[in-house]
């Protein structure tokens, strides 16, 4: 990457960084003159909007070391990572007015990756699109012809500045450090998808 490109990238990242900061600092004047039972709520939507800026935070710091060393690949149950990842959005996506969920329809094998890493990243992409406005995320896990385990991340959000700054940056590091594809499709409605493939584990068969 060019300083150009790098310096551009660094403006995205800082943008999207700066609006979860923004309404920290909203939420702390606003407390100050509620009541009791608004400032108990306004003291939960800045826990959680904080809680989002470092997860982002703490991302963007892992990319400056050697990911691959830090997050050997491993097997893993990929459906247990989703929903790990969803479990831990949830109180930020109740925040914001928005619903996650997760669809399969069969059993997935196991899949080559980091555990840990990998719930980083699914974690990110669904923050990613509740940041950016999304009322309803959906994450859709099924087999590609046996060499992998696709999931697509789509929401009802019409809008391609989504897929920008700190979230896209984070997503194509992560997927690189684990050796996982990643694309995006645009659908005839206008919304799109990112899609993660993992390889499939040859250590054992279909999970429930």
């Amino acid at each position: 990457m060019n300083r150009e490109d790098f310096l551009l990238q660094l403006n995205e990242v800082a943008a999207d960084l700066q609006q979860p900061l923004s309404i920290i600092r909203q939420l702390s004047l606003a407390t100050k003159q509620n009541t009791d039972a608004a400032t108990q709520e306004h003291q939960q939507k800045i826990q959680l909007t904080a809680e989002y800026a470092m997860r982002l935070a703490a991302n963007l710091a892992l990319m400056q070391s050697n990911m691959e060393q830090l997050f050997p690949l491993e097997t893993v149950n990929i459906q247990q990572v989703c929903q790990a990842s969803v479990e831990l959005v949830r109180p930020y996506a109740r925040q914001r007015g928005a619903t996650v969920h997760i669809r399969r329809k069969r059993p997935v094998p196991l899949v080559v990756a980091n555990r840990d890493l990998l719930q980083r990243l699914m974690a990110s992409l669904i923050d990613t699109q509740i940041a950016g406005g999304a009322q309803q995320v959906f994450l859709e896990l099924h087999q590609r012809g046996g060499q992998g385990v696709q999931v697509s991340v789509r929401s009802n959000v019409i809008d391609t500045t989504l897929y920008g700054g700190a979230g896209n940056l984070v997503a194509r590091e992560f997927c690189g450090a684990m050796q996982l594809s990643l694309r995006q499709v645009r659908h005839r409605t206008g919304e799109r998808s990112t899609l993660i493939e993992a390889p499939v584990s040859q250590q054992l068969p279909l999970v429930g």
